[in-house]
């Protein structure tokens, strides 16, 4: 298990301005506040999108092998990156029900949020942008990593056996500028 942090920011953009909504509670109950959770795993992945469609004047017949058609792929820029986080809950603990009730609110919330490692130099969410200048508007730490990413909350899901006292918990997050 790792530690991560999640705070709903209220606010319907990254820069903070305009319209404040709803925040979700963290870990002493207050709307706003950082949420901890103890994650059994984190996952991190960017959509690279391409254009395989065939480029007439790029066509390359091979015709030792008897390959026809052959065309370049090309790349054509990447995705939003996603998040996602994955956890259990034993709902025989009541810990573990205001926990769930917590991500219930944070998903139901319009708010930006805030995803970050609890020890922002150590945790690999936090250096994210280590060779990559995209974050450069996000709120920096030391010169090589950031104290969060901002992100949307694109699903939620908890799926619970009737046998069983424990649910497992997925929720994808999605990068925002």
């Amino acid at each position: 298990m790792t530690k991560i942090q999640l705070r709903d920011t209220g606010y319907r953009t990254v820069s903070g301005l305009g319209e404040e909504t709803e925040k979700a509670p963290g870990d002493d109950d207050q709307p706003g506040t950082t949420l901890t959770l103890n994650v059994e795993e984190i996952s991190y992945g960017i959509p690279v999108r391409v254009n395989d469609a065939p480029i007439p004047n790029r066509f390359e017949n091979d015709d030792q092998n008897e390959i026809f058609g052959l065309s370049e792929v090309d790349t054509i820029g990447v995705a939003t990156p996603v998040w996602t986080i994955r956890g259990v809950f034993d709902m025989e603990s009541e810990s573990d029900r205001k926990l769930f009730a917590k991500l219930v609110k944070m998903a139901k919330t319009k708010g930006v949020k805030e995803l970050s490692g609890v020890t922002p130099n150590s945790s690999w969410i936090n250096y994210i942008n280590y060779y990559d200048d995209y974050y450069a508007n996000e709120s920096k730490g030391t010169a090589t990593t950031i104290n969060h990413v901002h992100v949307r909350v694109a699903n939620f899901t908890v799926k619970a056996p009737a046998t069983s006292k424990y649910a497992r918990w997925s929720m994808e997050l999605r990068e925002t500028r």
